[in-house]
């Protein structure tokens, strides 16, 4: 087991929607330290890579005002107590997006910044969905749901436009998930 720095104390910052713990670390070094993380109301969420029948993405434009503009993003959210997973992205795809789809499978799982959080997300296919009803935002999203093919997507990128990183993430497990991927 490698060493780790001990923690000299902590303190918790808390609110409705995030946590964030403050220890102050000692490294082996003698060096010390403070460091954060933070921790959300769940500490496992869905992101969703939602495909059409002819093969295009399901992708979300959402605004996130940590980086104050529209972000192209997977439908995802927090899976709630005693959710199944399955269940909670097929109920998040549906809320955000109007689709619904068939066959869910879990394709991976990573932990986005565990350099700073504690949430684990759970990347999850749902294949042949189709719109059957307008999205039933909460009120604190503004989210506009897009179809994107390969080519579209290539081309957004090309053009720099802001992409969600978990998108990107997914799209690898969605890749890795079909018999004809390669790095």
């Amino acid at each position: 087991m490698s060493k780790r720095p001990k923690v000299e104390s902590e303190k918790r910052l808390l609110n409705e929607f995030l946590t964030v713990d403050e220890e102050m670390l000692t490294y082996p070094s003698g060096y010390q330290t403070a460091y954060y993380r933070m921790s959300l109301p769940a500490s496992h969420s869905v992101s969703i890579i939602a495909t059409t029948a002819d093969g295009k993405w399901v992708f979300n434009r959402e605004w996130r005002q940590a980086v104050r503009q529209e972000v192209l993003a997977l439908p995802g959210g927090f899976i709630e107590e005693g959710e199944n997973p399955l269940s909670s992205a097929e109920r998040e795809l549906l809320e955000e997006t109007g689709y619904r789809g068939k066959n869910p499978k879990i394709l991976g799982k990573s932990y986005p910044m565990p350099g700073i959080c504690t949430q684990q997300i759970l990347f999850i296919h749902i294949e042949a969905v189709e719109k059957i009803k307008e999205p039933q935002l909460d009120p604190g999203e503004i989210i506009n749901p897009t179809l994107f093919d390969k080519d579209a997507l290539r081309q957004y990128i090309k053009e720099e436009r802001p992409v969600d990183g978990i998108l990107l993430t997914g799209l690898y497990f969605f890749g890795c998930s079909q018999s004809s991927f390669s790095l």
